[in-house]
């Protein structure tokens, strides 16, 4: 990857069906988005469900992302220009892997494809852009939803952290999922019919 491409993403973000990814900016954090992570259905699988938000904690958090090895997008309905969700990355470029996570804020998005392409748009930009050599996640075991959508792309569970997290007042497990490049070059072209 160059460094032009690179910041032609980070200026311009990536695009595909109805949907885009752009890096997230001072301005971006709304009322809104707020809302969403004092929302508990919305933070339910979310670690910061756990602290206290205002809009300077949140700019204070995305100050953190260097748009280097931290990348933190938002997700936006092209037709709308709303922001629906969040997609953040971490890159360790020693390992070459790539560490994701997202959250769907607007629930009028839930059940609906901005979870699959948001996720295939942050799978393109790793694989394609930041050329990880592998991309993986964890999730509760209770997310179903999550579960569902990762394993649409091919991730395989790689391993369980017996009671990791605490939901509802009981313990249950972190899921290791991990996708591979050899496995995204296999079913790339698939995906960029359905996504973009």
């Amino acid at each position: 990857m160059t460094d032009t491409s690179l910041k032609n993403i980070i200026n311009d973000g990536i695009y595909g069906n109805n949907f885009y990814l752009k890096i997230l900016k001072h301005d971006d954090i709304s009322e809104n988005y707020l809302s969403w992570l004092r929302d508990p259905d919305i933070c339910r699988y979310l670690e910061s469900r756990f602290s206290s938000h205002t809009l300077d904690s949140l700019r204070l958090n995305l100050a953190q992302f260097d748009s280097k090895t931290k990348f933190f997008f938002g997700l936006f309905d092209s037709n709308l220009n709303t922001h629906v969700g969040n997609f953040n990355i971490h890159f360790n470029r020693s390992h070459q892997t790539a560490y994701y996570g997202y959250l769907i804020g607007d629930k009028t998005y839930w059940g609906k494809s901005a979870a699959l392409l948001g996720t295939y748009l942050t799978l393109k930009f790793s694989f394609d852009f930041l050329n990880a050599r592998k991309v993986w996640g964890s999730i509760y075991l209770d997310n179903i939803a999550a579960i569902i959508n990762v394993k649409k792309f091919g991730f395989i569970e790689e391993g369980r952290q017996k009671n990791q997290y605490i939901i509802d007042g009981k313990p249950t497990d972190c899921i290791l999922f991990g996708l591979e490049r050899d496995k995204w070059l296999l079913h790339k072209e698939k995906f960029s019919l359905l996504y973009e």
